[in-house]
């Protein structure tokens, strides 16, 4: 990863690349339920560290700019006639704070207090023998109201302060294709 360091006596900011570790995992298991229907799920865990520079300890997490919180996800496939389906997803993005008290060199909070969600996508398909596949998917089919992970991270904090700016996420949307 890389960083700017400024150097308060020259009114520069240099790009730094401390040393970073990245882990991570993700587990999937399908179950054939029937012949026409089927469950996936799926559990993705990523932490990073990285620290404020060069012969520092690897003791500050990396936040949801660059690394997305815990996932767990669950897949409902359905083929209700022979040239139709149904699939039902549901994906969690899981809670976590991280770097509570932590500030960098600038004195800038490294703080990120991520509040989970969950959301539900529809999706229907129809194929015909003269017009091809129709689709039907409602994306957040709950129409949520929810904050990305990006808004909780520290970039958050520059360069006004904390809240800087949120993003939040994508209300209902429904496409046909």
């Amino acid at each position: 990863g890389t960083s700017l360091t400024f150097v308060p006596f020259l009114q520069q900011s240099f790009v730094t690349r401390p040393p970073t570790r990245v882990t991570g995992y993700e587990l999937m298991a399908e179950a054939h339920i029937t012949d026409n229907l089927s469950l996936t799920t799926i559990y993705s865990d990523t932490t990073g560290k990285t620290s404020l520079g060069e012969g520092q300890p690897l003791n500050i997490h990396i936040t949801g700019d660059q690394i997305p919180p815990n996932k767990v996800a669950a897949i409902l496939n359905w083929a209700f006639l022979e040239n139709a389906s149904t699939t039902l997803s549901a994906a969690s993005y899981l809670s976590r704070d991280m770097n509570e008290g932590r500030v960098n060199r600038s004195g800038a909070s490294l703080e990120e207090h991520f509040d989970g969600y969950t959301l539900l996508d529809l999706t229907l398909q129809y194929q015909t023998q003269r017009f091809g596949t129709w689709t039907v998917a409602v994306e957040n089919l709950l129409d949520e109201y929810y904050i990305q992970a990006i808004s909780a991270s520290s970039i958050n904090q520059i360069p006004t302060g904390p809240n800087a700016y949120y993003l939040s996420g994508r209300g209902r949307a429904v496409s046909i294709s």
